[in-house]
């Protein structure tokens, strides 16, 4: 809940986050739906490198809460601070909007690929099962998935879901994973 935080698709077609900050991962495979989101430097990076493939959609942040997550031990058996009544989404929802907080992050971008696998040659490319609009199930190259362990790999690793040439990887965020030790 502290990493990626509650995300819904607005009626509108819009990726709606409420989560908590100022820390933000760069790239976070939000655990829902496979949505990559990314922080506009992580956006600039990507559109830098020249991989190929990636699209963006402005995220709406709807409710961004003071939560200074990121420095408590994440191996510690309980966390430096409780939600109330125990529930993790409590650590957003039983806060207020802070707009300031929202400005200092910066704009939040939805990472989605147009070409379906096995239609592009891209570095990103959407998984089967996807639309374009219904989430973005972003897979990646080889050749991205190496700009990413260089760029990224405190944060994500990838899930190889095709073994032929050409493969591809599904990412995901190494905080959530099993084995977030292991390079992907």
């Amino acid at each position: 809940m502290l990493v990626s935080g509650i995300s819904r698709r607005a009626d509108d077609g819009v990726l709606e986050v409420e989560r908590a900050g100022p820390f933000v991962l760069p790239i976070d495979p939000l655990w829902l739906g496979d949505i990559p989101v990314v922080t506009d430097s992580f956006r600039r990076s990507i559109e830098k490198s020249k991989l190929r493939g990636a699209c963006f959609r402005e995220v709406r942040k709807v409710r961004i809460v003071l939560v200074d997550w990121q420095a408590w031990d994440r191996n510690a058996e309980l966390p430096d601070e409780l939600p109330p009544e125990g529930k993790p989404e409590n650590y957003i929802l039983s806060r207020k909007h802070d707009p300031a907080l929202a400005e200092q992050i910066g704009p939040l971008w939805e990472m989605y690929a147009e070409g379906a696998l096995g239609e592009t040659r891209a570095d990103f490319a959407r998984a089967p099962g996807y639309h374009q609009l219904s989430g973005s199930g972003v897979v990646v190259s080889e050749r991205a998935r190496k700009w990413l362990a260089a760029h990224a790999a405190e944060w994500v690793r990838t899930e190889r879901i095709d073994s032929r040439p050409g493969l591809h990887r599904r990412l995901l965020s190494r905080l959530l994973s099993s084995d977030p030790g292991r390079r992907g």
